[in-house]
């Protein structure tokens, strides 16, 4: 680890995009040189807004290099360009520590994993008042003082409450995202230890006694679900960074139609397909390549109608379904226009493609060829009672072998509850 001054070029295509860190954000970047750090245990201890310390036992920062730490323009993280665009690491500006020096009263303590002594280095408004050998275990220890001392007027925007959830959200984040660090958050009010465990072990801690679903792709995997998680906002973390959800919910949310009370999204993608917004909150960017995020999109959505409309053997179908009730119980009520085909349950009203599954019995269980099973659905549909529609309906869902060869859902169903509320309508 060799801290040092960055090259004029890099210098110069990063430094328009400097600003004044807000105090979550002044969190964030210290517990992104944590990570960097290679540190197993991070420790956030927040007296305010305006006061805390970030605590881990990585590798530590040598004697010498204490002072270059709150000089602009250094940092061991990166030597070029190159690495600046490559993302080997969270921290790359050389700006974090020389940022929140300036507006802060602040103390380093660290020890080197090579050197036998540690050091502590002192500083106010960026002028270094302290540096000498400290006693101190391997890591690094940053105490935050007077966030904003010489600038007052900074302190009336911030809201405690919106920074310790913040703060909290962005902790559960970094634990979501990596698999060995343990995380210890301590208020005036609260300890909240996010121990290492196995990934779904943490899900569970997160969600508590709130039930969820997890889709799984290539580059993705999103947990959602429709309950809403009390003092928890929706996280997105890109290649183990958090970033701001309303990208990701723009980008591949919304054009779905999927609306969940809770979620937690997850994108592992090359580095040469995203390049990130070189801002000190580093939470926004942009896909290099317009045909890898329509690949995602289409990746996404082809995985999420293969997870809610599978195609069950009966046995599956009745244990799924049993979750909320009996499919067998359903009662079917007519068409809505030519191929729609409506029923309902206790629980559910269903929209069923039955020209869809009327061509895929036909083809499965008839025998007959694709243009053949489309032409038969089309000439006996009219010819059949509701009682025959449900029940070749049921020999659909009771296959195991069926599948849709245009990956299409067979029917979508709604919430009678659902309905009721949005008539405003209790049952």
């Amino acid at each position: 680890m060799v801290i040092k001054e960055l090259p004029e070029e890099v210098k110069a295509y990063i430094s328009a995009a400097q600003g004044t860190p807000t105090p979550e954000y002044v969190i964030k970047e210290l517990i992104e040189n944590s990570i960097d750090a290679f540190a197993s245990k991070i420790e956030v201890d927040i007296t305010s807004p305006f006061s805390f310390k970030v605590k881990d036992n990585g590798i530590g920062i040598p004697y010498e290099d204490l002072p270059k730490t709150i000089k602009r323009f250094y940092t061991s993280k990166v030597y070029s360009l190159k690495d600046v665009k490559a993302l080997k690491s969270l921290g790359y500006r050389g700006e974090a520590l020389h940022s929140i020096a300036l507006i802060s009263k602040l103390t380093i303590k660290s020890k080197y994993k090579e050197e036998n002594i540690g050091g502590i280095l002192k500083s106010i408004g960026g002028n270094i008042i302290l540096h000498k050998p400290f006693s101190f275990s391997q890591g690094t220890l940053v105490l935050v003082e007077d966030l904003y001392y010489n600038f007052p007027a900074r302190r009336k925007s911030v809201k405690e409450k919106k920074f310790f959830n913040f703060v909290k959200n962005l902790l559960f984040a970094y634990y979501l995202a990596y698999e060995n660090i343990s995380f210890v958050l301590k208020t005036k009010d609260n300890i909240i230890s996010l121990l290492n465990l196995p990934f779904e072990e943490k899900l569970k801690l997160i969600f508590k006694d709130k039930s969820y679903s997890i889709l799984e792709g290539k580059y993705f995997k999103i947990i959602y679900s429709d309950d809403k998680i009390k003092n928890f906002e929706n996280i997105f973390i890109l290649n183990k960074r958090p970033m701001d959800f309303k990208f990701f919910e723009k980008k591949f949310l919304s054009p779905l139609n999927l609306n969940f009370k809770t979620v937690i999204a997850i994108l592992n993608v090359p580095n040469e397909y995203i390049d990130i917004h070189l801002s000190p909150y580093k939470d926004k960017f942009e896909f290099t390549s317009k045909s890898f995020e329509k690949l995602i999109l289409e990746n996404i959505k082809d995985t999420f109608t293969q997870k809610i409309y599978p195609f069950y053997s009966k046995e599956r179908f009745l244990l799924k379904e049993a979750e909320s009730e009996n499919i067998f119980n359903l009662k079917l009520l007519g068409f809505l226009g030519e191929d729609i085909l409506v029923g309902y349950t206790d629980k559910y009203v269903y929209y069923f493609d039955f020209h869809l599954i009327f061509e895929i019995y036909n083809s499965q269980f008839l025998n007959l060829s694709e243009k053949q099973a489309c032409k038969y659905a089309l000439v006996k549909k009219g010819d059949m009672d509701l009682d025959t529609l449900k029940d070749i309906i049921f020999e659909i869902f009771s296959s195991g072998k069926i599948t849709c060869p245009h990956g299409r859902p067979l029917f979508v169903k709604e919430s009678i509850n659902n309905i009721l509320k949005k008539l405003k309508r209790k049952r």
